[in-house]
C-alpha cells in the first residue's frame, strides 16, 4: 500500500480533460435517456462474471471490430444501470459522457442505488447541482484500466479525491467494490461498482488513509469528528501514524487524559477556509485554537509550524487536507518568535540574555517584538555595547514585555507598566497604533503563555535614577 509521498503524484493523466470542460452540461432534447435505452443494443458489450476474474484484459482490437458503444450506451445495454442512466439524464450529463472523453467512470448498478437512503436520492432528484456534482465524482478524466490502478486517491472531475484501494487483486474505490473492471467503449472505459459513491467529507478522506489511524482515532475521542464531518470549509493539516509515533509517549499520554488540550493541539492543525496548495502563503496564520501557525515556503518546499507538507490537496465537501510529517504541538510565545524570519536577532539577543526559560514557561505576557530590520536601525555599537552587558540586555528586552494579555482589540492609548518596571506609551489614531513612536506592523501572534504584537523600531528604556 502506497504512502502519502507516493499519492503526491495523483493519478498523471494524458487527457487533462473533465466533464465541466468537455461540453455544455445541459442535455440536448434530441438524445434524452430514454431514446438512448430505447436503442441500446444489449447484445454483449460489457463484460462478464468470468471477465471479472480477468480484470487485467482489456478490449482487444476484435472487441473494436464488433463495433464498441459510448460509456453511455455500453451501460445501457447492459440492463443494470437503469438508474444511472436515468440520473445522467436528469443531471443533463448523457451528452458529455457521449463526447470524445476519455473518461473512466465508476458506475454504481441498479443494486448500488437500491442500497442508497430513500432520503439521500429524493434530495438529489431536487437539485441537479448536488446530483451531477455526485455522479462526476464517479468519473476520471482519461482512461484508466485496471492494471494500471493504485492504491492513491485520484481526483475526479467533481473535485473531490477519491480513495483507491488495491489489496489482494480487489479493489475499492470510495469504499465500493469493483466488481466488473475493464467494460471497454469508444470514448473510455466502465469499472462496476456495488455502492454509490458519495462525495467525502474531511472525516471520509481521513478515514480512508491508511497512514493516519491514529489521527482518525484522537479525533473521535475527542469528540471532535461530527464537527470536522458536517462544518466547515477548513484546511486540515494532518499528520501521519509514523509523526504521532516519533513523539514521547509521555506527552502523548498526557494530551490524551486531557480532553480539552486533546481539542487544542488537534485544532491547532486546522484553519478556518479552505486553502489549496497553490494559494498558500508564507507568514502566520491563526489556528481554529486560537493560536499563530507560521507557515514558511523554501525552494518549493512548505513548513507548518516545523512540519513538513509531504502531500497536498486532498479535496473534500467541506475542505481540504495537506499531509504532513511532524505532530504540531501548541506554540510558547518563544516558539513563536523563533518560527519567525524576521525575528532571529531578537531571539538571539533573548538567548544571550538567558530569557528563554522564562519567557517559555511563565506568563502570560504580552511582546513588542521588534523585526531585524529594527534592530538594524540601531547603533551597532549599542547592540554590541548591549551584547557585552548582561543586565543592560535583559532591561533593554524586559522593557518590551508587558504583564497579562492584551490582544490589539484590548489596546488602550496611555501609559503601560513593563516588567522592567519602568513605563511604555501606546498612541491610537487612525494610522494605527505605536509604541513610543515605533508602529504596531503585526498583531495578535498568540501563544500558550502570551501574544506578540510585531513593531518597527527597538524601545530603549529611560536611564534608572
Amino acid at each position: 500500500m502506497s504512502s502519502f509521498k507516493q499519492i503526491i503524484a495523483i493519478i498523471s493523466l494524458a487527457v487533462a480533460t473533465s466533464l465541466s470542460g468537455c461540453g455544455s452540461d445541459s442535455e440536448p432534447t434530441t438524445t434524452p435517456a430514454t431514446d438512448v435505452a430505447a436503442t441500446a443494443d444489449a447484445a454483449g458489450d460489457t463484460t462478464t462474471a468470468g471477465d471479472a476474474a480477468t480484470a487485467g484484459d482489456a478490449a482487444t482490437a476484435g472487441d473494436a471490430a464488433m463495433g464498441l458503444k459510448d460509456i453511455v450506451d455500453t451501460a445501457v445495454a447492459n440492463g443494470s444501470f437503469k438508474t444511472l442512466a436515468k440520473l445522467l439524464g436528469d443531471a443533463g450529463l448523457v451528452a458529455t459522457l457521449k463526447g470524445a472523453g476519455p473518461f473512466t467512470v465508476f458506475a454504481p448498478t441498479d443494486e448500488a442505488f437500491a442500497k442508497l437512503d430513500p432520503k439521500v436520492l429524493d434530495a438529489l432528484a431536487k437539485d441537479k447541482d448536488k446530483l451531477a456534482a455526485v455522479l462526476k465524482h464517479h468519473v476520471l478524466a482519461g482512461k484508466v484500466a485496471s492494471k494500471d490502478v493504485k492504491t492513491m486517491f485520484a481526483t475526479t472531475v467533481a473535485g473531490y479525491s477519491l480513495p483507491i484501494k488495491v489489496d489482494g487483486g480487489k479493489v475499492m474505490v470510495g469504499g465500493a467494490n469493483v466488481t466488473t473492471a475493464d467494460v471497454e467503449a469508444t470514448n473510455g472505459i466502465i469499472h462496476v461498482v456495488d455502492k454509490v459513491i458519495l462525495p467525502p467529507t474531511l472525516v471520509d478522506l481521513a478515514m480512508a488513509s491508511a497512514d493516519h489511524k491514529t489521527l482518525v482515532d484522537l479525533v473521535v475521542k475527542a469528540k471532535l469528528a461530527d464537527v470536522v464531518a458536517t462544518t466547515g470549509p477548513y484546511t486540515v493539516f494532518a499528520p501521519t501514524d509514523a509523526a504521532f509515533a516519533a513523539l514521547p509517549k509521555a506527552l502523548v499520554d498526557m494530551v490524551v487524559a486531557d480532553e480539552k488540550m486533546l481539542q487544542g493541539v488537534l485544532t491547532h492543525h486546522v484553519l478556518q477556509g479552505a486553502v489549496k496548495a497553490a494559494d498558500v502563503k508564507a507568514g502566520f496564520a491563526t489556528s481554529l485554537a486560537g493560536f499563530a501557525l507560521p507557515i514558511a515556503i523554501k525552494d518549493s518546499k512548505v513548513t507548518v509550524g516545523g512540519a513538513t507538507v509531504i502531500a497536498t490537496d486532498l479535496i473534500a465537501t467541506n475542505g481540504v487536507i495537506h499531509v504532513i510529517d511532524k505532530v504540531i504541538l501548541l506554540p510558547n510565545v518563544v516558539d513563536i518568535a523563533m518560527a519567525s524570519a524576521d525575528h532571529t536577532t531578537l531571539v538571539d539577543l533573548v538567548k544571550l540574555a538567558g530569557l528563554v526559560e522564562n519567557l517559555k514557561d511563565k506568563g502570560p505576557y504580552t511582546i513588542f517584538a521588534p523585526t531585524n530590520a529594527a534592530f538594524a536601525k540601531v547603533d551597532i555599537k549599542k547592540v554590541e555595547a548591549l551584547k557585552a552587558d548582561k543586565a543592560a540586555l535583559e532591561s533593554v528586552l524586559s522593557y518590551h514585555i508587558v504583564p497579562g494579555l492584551v490582544k490589539a482589540k484590548d489596546v488602550v492609548a496611555g501609559q503601560v507598566a513593563t516588567i522592567n518596571g519602568a513605563k511604555i506609551t501606546i498612541a491610537k489614531d487612525a494610522s494605527g497604533v505605536t509604541v513610543n513612536g515605533a508602529k504596531v506592523i503585526a498583531t495578535d501572534l498568540v501563544g500558550t503563555n502570551g501574544v506578540i504584537h510585531v513593531i518597527d523600531g527597538v524601545l530603549i528604556p529611560p536611564p534608572k535614577n
